[in-house]
């Protein structure tokens, strides 16, 4: 580990643990900008709960303001009865390219033959009414196994979305891996209706970062150069809902932006960035190119204990 992810450690354990982010207990299980000073969070309630599954998490001089949104209907045409169609376990958000304020937010995977779903998901603010989220369409990025339920080592975790010179969009996925098998990253392309197509599947190993916990807790892009970007993944463990926690940010690849397609390079061995134990990451953002400060910002799920969002300075290439 670089001497700038020791320091770092001890600086961010100092001040994230002391205090929570925010009063609301909804955890963030995936994090996504919507502006220079605000981020689209997911929550993973399940099914059966009534929790609002997205907030909006805005930075003023004052602190962070995290506000609950609603949703009218979790159906694009809003004509059925939608109880059982509300999201399920939701752990990754990502914006979609070219598309304002319009994101895919990603279910972990299928659950008694049902599932498995990422939503297209406009978000509008409205002075009376606050924030609002319309679904726009939903798909199913990966097939149903056989059993109808997705194993725990092949659940989504994280996502990020690019599109190349020619409008194509490319999603990437991340696979959440456990003690006995490495996460993966799936690189496919979307077409104009949505079906995924899968291009290539590489296991990421990160378990020897976090004591044998799950390769990928979220995944993102860091922009570091016009169509250029850092594959970062977070991974994490937990012995419990107590802790302890521990997480680890590690640079796993690059991805360049081509007139046509993409190119995804990944690097020999994963390289740790930063290790934060006494937290469990699920959620990872970069800033945008636009921000004045290049920063990383990173979510929590601490199980019994408040969640935690965080800035973290962005470490220099070594």
């Amino acid at each position: 580990m670089s001497k700038f992810s020791t320091a770092l450690a001890g600086l961010v354990l100092c001040v994230a643990c002391a205090i929570p982010a925010q009063a609301d207990p909804s955890d963030i299980s995936g994090m996504a900008k919507l502006g220079p000073q605000s981020f689209v969070t997911v929550t993973d309630a399940k099914a059966k709960s009534e929790k609002p599954r997205f907030h909006v998490l805005t930075l003023d001089a004052k602190g962070v303001h995290y506000l609950p949104v609603s949703i009218d209907s979790w159906l694009p045409d809003a004509t059925q009865d939608d109880k059982l169609t509300r999201s399920s376990d939701l752990e990754a958000i990502c914006q979609v390219p070219g598309q304002p304020n319009t994101y895919f937010a990603l279910e972990s995977g299928y659950w008694k033959k049902s599932g498995g779903r990422a939503f297209v998901v406009r978000f509008e603010h409205h002075p009376l009414q606050g924030w609002q989220a319309i679904v726009e369409d939903i798909f199913q990025p990966l097939p149903q196994p056989a059993s109808g339920e997705t194993e725990d080592a092949q659940q989504i975790e994280g996502a990020a979305a690019v599109r190349d010179g020619e409008e194509t969009t490319f999603l990437l996925l991340g696979l959440r891996g456990n003690k006995e098998t490495p996460g993966q990253l799936i690189l496919g392309q979307l077409d104009k209706d949505l079906k995924f197509k899968e291009l290539a599947r590489h296991e990421i190993d990160l378990r020897p970062f976090t004591n044998n916990g799950r390769s990928c807790s979220d995944l993102a892009l860091q922009p570091v150069a016009p169509n250029k970007y850092l594959v970062l993944f977070a991974a994490a463990n937990d012995h419990g809902d107590l802790g302890p926690f521990y997480s680890s940010i590690c640079r796993v690849g690059t991805l360049e932006i081509k007139p046509q397609g993409v190119n995804l390079d990944l690097d020999a061995e994963p390289h740790e960035i930063y290790r934060l134990d006494g937290l469990k990451v699920e959620a990872i953002c970069p800033s945008l190119p636009s921000d004045d400060q290049p920063q990383l910002f990173i979510g929590t799920d601490d199980e019994s204990f408040a969640p935690v969002f965080r800035a973290l300075p962005i470490a220099p290439e070594e």
